[in-house]
């Protein structure tokens, strides 16, 4: 940048939080999944579990098994949880300053 034009910062400002918070929805609904699954079997162990009829029950089980391995939503080979989100935002910033660096 030659000139300051308030305009055009604020505009860049604007379109970088949007595209950031954008990715952050994603990252984090996925988080709270993997979060929720996590805390699922133990819900379901302490409910009245016994008093139900048998199948039920084998179906409570194999629920309870499932949530053995994480639940993890993933979008084209990434993984959408927060540290994934920090590290494109860590990505994001490095690739910033290395092209700020070469324009220099």
């Amino acid at each position: 940048m030659t000139h300051f034009n308030p305009i055009e910062i604020i505009g860049n400002s604007a379109y970088s939080l949007c595209m950031i918070y954008q990715i952050f929805i994603y990252t984090w609904q996925g988080n709270e999944l993997y979060l929720q699954n996590e805390t699922l079997a133990g819900a379901i162990y302490m409910g009245s579990w016994w008093k139900l009829h048998s199948r039920f029950r084998r179906t409570l089980h194999i629920v309870m098994l499932r949530t053995q391995k994480p639940l993890i939503l993933s979008k084209f080979l990434i993984s959408l949880t927060v540290p994934t989100f920090m590290s494109i935002i860590q990505m994001s910033y490095s690739m910033f300053t290395l092209l700020r660096k070469k324009n220099s």
